[in-house]
């Protein structure tokens, strides 16, 4: 723990016996990062509960009072401080076993799907155990945050120092602008020529800078072309063209993402070496993206958003012979799509008429589809015909449209419900089940009727639900009425939760894109 400013320590005033060493120890412990002695703890606790007792005195002395006196304003502040570093002195995360330590390390390695705060070697801030780990391995500095002119005085040092700590490690380069930042923020070259002598060890390269709307704001990368020989994954976060050519030759890049999860934002135009794409995430104009689909034959995973005027019809077919994850803006495009292995598909519905594209691509495609995700979904007739096609599924989330009556979301739970006398079943194979309670009154008894019918053991017409997500983002459920129900679901083996949340958030974390 680093200290933001000296702090005295106070002779306590209870009867434990204090001698200057154990004073001294203290005073090294708050200047250090070493977790304390097990025989300091007991005075350091003392410690704690007078500095307490100082903070509520001085809160009762300034009860009432317009003007605290400057003095005891300070006196409180400083045992307020004096509580904080001592509780930190004594924090359990000083004693973690070091097994521990290294396995939450490998989890935090693993995880590069968000850009990080923090590069992960601020962890060796913790204590001395922990800077043991962080300074042994070379992957906990190659997590390169570039920050924005101007630069502090030591910000080229701490770079140098990271990428020499990295050793020979692949590195992950963020460039994230801030979007609350008064003027625009720009590279500072010799922060650039730091970060540019490295490029031949990128691993993965993100922009985060939709304000960014000068070509000259990234002729910093210009340096890089022909040397992004172990590149694998690029992110560029700006709706302006102004990215140079120096992104198609990357014979190591197998993903590409320009746009946010939810294909929310423009992307740019950009080079990009697409035969050999595995993941792609963009929003284009309806040509410009089927021409992208079209030269990136190989895409496995993709999210395709689509801008202006949408006409199938005068649009050519696009084969995807190994897409196995799609989230798609516009239910429409699913007829130009071949793409036989799909797996997993997530789109937004929005009008009922919208479910005739998607009933049209579940009639006339060979894929098994095994994961759904229906935004903004019309709950009619046409969603139960629809599933009906769908024997294979495994994996059902449904966020209904906002008028979703709460007599055609009857008529859908019922038509879910597995009797036993039943000769048919809805999604047969449907193991997790996840549903957005919509405005208004929600049917949660035959809710509750349909979900509880999928529970039987060893069914002859339909596997077992083991998993249940509902969602509120409305108000429509009082939480307290699902807390007996869920607790029955979770004692026959059913792994059920109640989320509150923005649905664009609980829709991502299901779809999992």
């Amino acid at each position: 723990m680093f200290l933001t400013h000296p702090v005295s320590i106070p002779m306590p005033q209870s009867s434990l016996p204090v001698t200057s060493l154990d004073l001294m120890h203290l005073t090294e412990a708050l200047e250090g990062n070493d977790p304390p002695l097990d025989s300091e703890i007991p005075l350091i606790r003392q410690i704690i509960s007078e500095e307490v007792a100082q903070v509520a005195a001085s809160d009762a002395q300034m009860r009432g009072l317009e003007d605290a006196p400057t003095e005891l304003v300070a006196k409180r502040a400083e045992a307020v401080e004096r509580i904080r570093q001592y509780r930190g002195l004594i924090s359990p995360v000083r004693r973690v076993p070091p097994e521990l330590v290294c396995e939450i390390f490998a989890l935090l390695l693993e995880d590069d799907e968000e850009i990080p705060p923090k590069p992960l070697w601020w962890l060796g801030h913790i204590c001395r155990s922990w800077r043991f780990f962080v300074l042994g391995d070379s992957q906990f500095w190659t997590s390169i945050i570039i920050p924005t002119s101007p630069l502090r005085s030591d910000d080229c040092s701490m770079i140098e120092a990271q990428l020499l700590r990295s050793a020979n490690a692949l590195l992950k380069v963020y460039w994230v602008l801030s979007k609350r930042a008064r003027t625009t923020p720009t590279m500072d070259p010799r922060m650039a020529d730091l970060i540019v002598a490295e490029c031949g060890r990128w691993a993965s390269f993100h922009i985060d800078a939709p304000r960014l709307k000068s070509v000259e704001a990234l002729d910093w990368l210009r340096p890089v072309k022909g040397r992004l020989s172990t590149l694998r994954k690029l992110e560029v976060l700006n709706e302006e063209d102004i990215v140079p050519d120096v992104f198609g030759i990357a014979p190591s890049l197998r993903e590409v993402y320009l746009t946010e999860w939810d294909a929310g934002l423009h992307s740019p135009s950009i080079s990009i070496p697409w035969e050999q794409i595995t993941r792609y995430r963009g929003a284009y104009g309806p040509k410009a993206q089927l021409a992208i689909l079209q030269a990136a034959s190989n895409v496995v995973h993709c999210v395709v958003g689509c801008e202006g005027t949408f006409e199938p019809d005068d649009l050519p077919s696009v084969a995807l012979p190994r897409l196995r994850s799609l989230l798609i803006e516009h239910p429409d495009w699913l007829d130009r799509l071949k793409v036989p292995l799909l797996e997993n598909l997530a789109c937004p519905i929005g009008e009922e008429s919208r479910l005739t594209a998607l009933l049209s691509f579940i009639r006339n495609s060979s894929c098994s589809l095994k994961r759904l995700v229906l935004v903004e979904c019309a709950i009619s007739p046409q969603l139960i015909t629809a599933l009906r096609g769908l024997p294979t599924l495994t994996h059902l989330v449904i966020s209904p449209y906002l008028d979703s009556e709460a007599g055609n979301q009857t008529a859908f739970f019922d038509a879910m419900t597995v009797s036993e006398t039943s000769s048919e079943v809805i999604c047969p194979s449907l193991i997790s089940f996840g549903y957005r309670a919509g405005e208004g009154v929600f049917p949660l008894d035959v809710f509750l009727t349909m979900i509880k019918s999928r529970l039987r053991p060893n069914h002859p017409l339909n596997a077992r639900l083991t998993r249940l997500r509902v969602f509120d983002t409305d108000d429509s459920i009082e939480p307290g009425s699902l807390n007996a129900p869920f607790q029955l679901l979770c004692n026959d083996g059913v792994d059920a939760a109640f989320l509150v949340g923005d649905i664009e958030d609980l829709v991502k974390a299901e779809a999992l894109f």
